[in-house]
């Protein structure tokens, strides 16, 4: 199996719809930023006058994982954050 390289991120985020998103040569920080960003664009937008939320969960490999391992480990981190109130992001 190919491995994911050691700075690439892999997320887990879930409203209605659930997605998943693989950023290369990504670190803690950018990562983070890249979130609440996420979270920022988000404020604004309503779907039939209910506030849409995100909810992600974020993995970062060491460059050992596979994806199937980045994927529980991203789910994880998403279950997390959907547990502590939704509309928020945690890392693995």
């Amino acid at each position: 199996r190919r491995q994911p390289h050691a700075t690439h991120l892999y997320s887990s985020a879930a409203s209605e719809d659930y997605k998943r998103q693989l950023l290369p040569d990504t670190n803690r920080a950018s990562t983070k930023l890249f979130a609440t960003r996420l979270h920022a664009l988000m404020v604004d937008i309503k779907a039939k006058n209910t506030p849409v939320t995100v909810s992600i969960g974020i993995t970062i490999s060491s460059g050992s994982e596979d994806l199937d391992d980045l994927t529980k480990q991203a789910d994880g981190a998403l279950y997390k954050a959907k547990s502590n109130g939704r509309n928020r992001t945690e890392f693995y």
